[in-house]
């Protein structure tokens, strides 16, 4: 042991110093009562190696009885293993796959007992090591176990003292009559107890000559001692006189080489560690490996697999026990373990392993699903989220790919849509390529705004598709959106109060409405696992209008803002007087914030307006605010102080975006096309006015015109441009701004207004600067 062997050293660095001290006395012809003076650190080195060895004494002690009652603990298992055998209680499948980890965990609990229990006799042991005389100097002895000729102590003992008198003998004939030579096995005491030492007589139980023992170890600190360990020996055919630079040496020189040899382990170690993955449920790890029962009450463990590529798939019960619901007296069919049994059925057993795992379910309930869907890999059955804790498992169902090697490749949290998305992550592990991480179909669900009626659900998708939300299977509510996205958030209208309901979200990768009778309806749907939702009791409060804003008016339109402090509609009443005879509503969903634009309106005229908000128990809130007068007209034209023209468009990653959802702040639009120098030259300077500006200050827009979008990607992407680049595919905003030359460069003010247009590419930022000081 390490800790050992740093004892040894102080011990032996402890005695050397008392030596060297013996020499001085004796050659300075000092008479043997004489004191030898200790130094405070040297007193203070050998009461720590002393206290050194009790405390490693006891911690090997303690050791040595957790071990033992693990052992005890680990045979009892075994028989009433084997006894569940016998009796027919389980198979000798069961037996033998719970055996093998009990006999290796025995075989090695053993083997540690054992090397405790032989540190503790040869070392700490009262009776491991018989008195040491000084004509019969002797090393302990250990009886190791399993010897083929095992010899008694006494036996080893007469055998050591033969060897050490022979080579005293030898000694005597080659060194001075009048020279003591020191024996190379000393005794080191851990306790101060000790019986007085009659002069003239040594240290009967060290075995060292009195003319060596120092006065004051004599006289206090070594007397009676107990012995509790020896110093190595050194291996010499002569006794070597206490004291010789050759006994330095040879001491030095063993020290350097433990050092090395140690240095040398520890960097072995670090590189070991550091090329093995470690065991995680994360990407890159070592699969967390198990013992699990099936629901036919056999047992499969990870590890049975390795040499194969495995699936661990994670599903609740949630997904097998309701896959399909029905809506408009059309079953729709929501999640099945079909592309996966497809998948089994047609790749080899030695290449590949399918396993679910189902949890909050039975074994008899599993049974029969897997007969119901006809599963043709095994499940196991996950009762109480064993597995899925380990495996951190947060969406369902999650999909776990393993290689060959036990090291976790990915994991996709959601449905897979296709059979091919499988085969492609298969595919990129046998050819040992990196795979790209994917983020779930629906993720960071959240539900608020709860009241007695009505309840809002937000979500985002990993691509943009429609919003639909599907109520304990029963209804699906849809927020029709001009297009696609990856932000949601849908209010669900119509429910009871006090009630509880389960809601889930539905995706569709052809943005099909699946409350329609359609063939694309029916396929490619999948959804999120089941949330809950409570709605409150009866609502007495209305609702609270505030931060109401009329900031974005034009010559024929105004637009008004407000918010309320619970989910309620939204409408605004208009007029050339209080009359109100007209209004304009923002449709039936329920929201806190609200946005109600008023449109084809004369221009520099004065209009009254009145906001409505009604929430869902159908209290409304009614608030007249200051009369707005519409700006006065003016033209709309790709021209210097002409309104600049309107449009809609999508970014790269599917964002609508136009002109007039930007009015209150200025814009940069600026047209280029893909492969044009002189656009793709002037990018980084745009780039930097993006990174300059604030997102209140300015608005920049690229729009590409007429470019393919996956060359456009890939120059977006090799820039690292993080702006707005706006595809016009078809040429719309194009033929409504005409420029003349790419790239051409529209400054827009804050009220829609073109202020200045740039016909050619920017050689510096501080012309972007100037032009923007001047706008307002």
């Amino acid at each position: 042991m390490d800790e050992l062997k740093n004892v040894f050293d102080k011990i032996e660095k402890a005695e050397l110093i008392l030596n060297e001290l013996e020499n001085k006395r004796e050659f300075e012809g000092k008479e043997d009562h004489a004191d030898i003076n200790l130094s405070p650190e040297e007193r203070m080195a050998i009461d720590n190696a002393r206290q050194t060895l009790a405390s490693i004494k006891d911690k090997l002690t303690r050791e040595l009885a957790e071990k033992s009652l693990e052992l005890d603990k680990c045979q009892e298992d075994l028989a009433l293993l084997q006894t569940r055998l016998k009796v027919g209680e389980i198979t000798e499948e069961t037996y033998s796959a719970k055996s093998r980890h009990l006999i290796e965990k025995i075989k090695s609990l053993e083997k540690k007992v054992l090397d405790i229990q032989n540190v503790i006799n040869a070392k700490f042991s009262d009776n491991a090591t018989p008195p040491v005389e000084q004509d019969n100097l002797k090393t302990p002895t250990i009886t190791l176990p399993n010897s083929d000729a095992p010899s008694s102590p006494e036996e080893h003992i007469t055998s050591e003292r033969m060897e050490s008198e022979n080579a005293g003998k030898k000694a005597g004939e080659e060194e001075d009559d009048d020279k003591t030579l020191l024996q190379t096995t000393t005794d080191v005491t851990a306790t101060p107890e000790q019986l007085p030492v009659e002069e003239g007589t040594g240290d009967t139980q060290s075995g060292i000559p009195e003319k060596f023992i120092p006065e004051l170890i004599k006289t206090g600190v070594s007397n009676g001692h107990k012995r509790s360990f020896h110093l190595h020996p050194l291996k010499s055919e002569k006794a070597i006189p206490v004291g010789a630079p050759k006994d330095r040496a040879i001491k030095n020189r063993i020290l350097w080489i433990s050092v090395t040899g140690v240095l040398i382990g520890l960097f072995l170690i670090m590189g070991i560690l550091l090329l093995v993955p470690r065991t995680g449920s994360n990407t890159g790890n070592l699969a967390p490996d198990f013992v699990m029962q099936l629901s036919n009450d056999k047992v499969l463990s990870l590890s049975a697999f390795k040499g194969k590529n495995v699936i661990l798939v994670f599903w609740d019960r949630d997904f097998w026990d309701n896959q399909f619901f029905s809506v408009n007296g059309v079953i729709r069919k929501l999640y099945t373990p079909e592309k996966l049994n497809q998948l089994y059925q047609k790749s080899s057993r030695d290449e590949l392993a399918i396993v679910a795992i189902a949890s909050g379910t039975s074994n008899s309930e599993i049974d029969k699903l897997i007969k119901d869907y006809n599963v043709a890999f095994p499940v196991i059955v996950d009762s109480f989220g064993k597995l899925r804790s380990v495996y951190q498992i947060n969406e369902e169902p999650t999909f776990v790919f393993i290689d060959k090697g036990g090291v976790i490749r990915a994991r996709v949290e959601g449905p897979i849509i296709n059979l091919s998305d499988i085969e492609q992550v298969l595919y990129a592990m046998s050819q040992n390529s990196s795979i790209k991480a994917s983020k779930p179909p629906i993720f960071n669900v959240i539900i608020q705004s709860v009241t007695e009626k009505s309840a809002v659900i937000n979500w985002t998708t990993s691509e943009p598709t429609t919003t639909q939300v599907d109520i304990d299977g029963k209804v699906i509510q849809t927020t029709i959106t001009s297009s696609p996205v990856t932000l949601h958030s849908l209010t669900l209208r119509d429910l009871e109060p006090a009630t509880p309901y389960h809601i889930r979200i539905l995706y569709n990768i052809n943005n099909v409405n699946v409350s329609e009778h359609s063939f694309a309806a029916l396929s490619d749907t999948i959804v999120s696992r089941r949330y809950s939702v409570e709605t409150s009791k009866t609502d007495t409060s209305y609702p609270e209008i505030s931060n109401i804003s009329t900031g974005f008016i034009t010559d024929s339109s105004i637009s008004v803002t407000w918010k309320t402090d619970e989910p309620a509609t939204g409408e605004v009443d208009y007029g050339l007087n209080t009359k109100y005879s007209d209004s304009v509503s923002q449709g039936n969903n329920l929201s806190i914030w609200h946005t109600v634009k008023l449109e084809g309106l004369k221009s520099d005229t004065t209009y009254y307006l009145r906001i409505r908000s009604k929430d869902m128990s159908g209290k409304e809130t009614v608030q007249e605010i200051e009369p707005r007068k519409t700006s006065s007209q003016i033209e709309t034209a790709p021209k210097i102080g002409k309104r600049a023209p309107d449009f809609s468009l999508y970014s790269l990653d599917g964002t609508p975006y136009t002109i007039n959802q930007f009015r209150g702040k200025r814009i940069l639009l600026n047209f280029w096309l893909e492969g044009c120098p002189a656009c793709e030259k002037e990018m980084p300077l745009i780039q930097a006015a993006f990174d300059k500006y604030n997102r209140d200050q300015l608005v920049i827009l690229a729009v590409n015109v007429r470019g393919d979008p996956d060359k456009v990607n890939y120059f977006v992407r090799s820039q690292k441009l993080t702006f707005p680049v706006i595809l016009d595919s078809q040429g719309n905003a194009d033929d409504l701004y005409r420029p003349p030359y790419f790239p051409t460069t529209f400054f827009i003010d804050s009220k829609g207004i073109i202020r200045q247009i740039i016909t050619e590419r920017f050689e510096s930022i501080s012309e972007i600067d100037d032009i923007l000081s001047q706008i307002e």
